[in-house]
């Protein structure tokens, strides 16, 4: 009877884990929804990083912040995007900025946007890295390319002061005209900063400026 209990409990283990090996992604942002956190706890504890980045998440909006960092780093140890760009963030929040360089940094060498962003933004402060202008243009530039819209703003700016570049206001008003024209909802400020460049900048330079955002979004039907 024992051996049978033994296997019965073992049986229902295997098909609990292939039950859970089984989620697709939108069952569990299904269950994300529904806050089923057993179930969910329940596929994170295979290994399933996509389950402990909305482990993560859950924990997060619960303000239960070390649970949250715990399932998150799990996570982020896979490669998973969601987590490494939540747990760089908290670590940020938290003032903990070796360990948001580290995930950040690892994140943007994935190609993760947001996590280039960020580390961009640690390297041009430097705030828990030496600072590194030309290295924080090189990932805002990465950003921008994988159409992160905020690194096009930074580079404008950037390029408007020098910064780990040279200093090319034709070129920070393309950029600048970018980040306008997908951030228009940020109150203006974008269009103010163009505006600032403009009394600098000729009727034609602006012209060329504007031709050269095409160029870099190959979009001008939308610039």
């Amino acid at each position: 009877m024992a051996m049978t209990r033994a296997w019965l409990a073992a049986l229902a283990l295997v098909t609990a884990v292939s039950s859970a090996s089984a989620q697709t992604d939108d069952d569990l942002r299904a269950l994300y929804s529904k806050r089923d956190i057993g179930q969910m706890a329940a596929i994170a504890a295979t290994g399933d990083h996509r389950a402990e980045a909305w482990m993560g998440l859950i924990m997060r909006q619960s303000r239960r912040r070390l649970e949250a960092k715990e399932w998150f780093r799990r996570s982020a140890e896979q490669g998973n995007a969601m987590a490494i760009t939540n747990l760089a963030t908290m670590h940020l929040q938290d003032n903990e900025d070796e360990q948001a360089v580290m995930w950040s940094r690892r994140g943007a060498e994935l190609g993760i946007t947001t996590a280039q962003d960020t580390y961009a933004r640690l390297l041009r402060q430097g705030r828990g890295v030496p600072k590194d202008e030309r290295e924080a243009v090189k990932w805002y530039t990465e950003a921008a390319r994988g159409g992160f819209a905020y690194a096009y703003e930074a580079l404008a700016d950037m390029k408007s002061k020098g910064e780990g570049t040279s200093r090319d206001l034709v070129e920070a008003y393309a950029l600048a005209h970018i980040a306008d024209y997908y951030l228009a909802s940020e109150g203006g400020r974008i269009e103010k900063f163009k505006s600032g460049l403009a009394r600098e900048l000729s009727p034609q330079q602006i012209e060329r400026a504007t031709q050269r955002a095409r160029e870099i979004r190959a979009d001008p039907s939308r610039l």
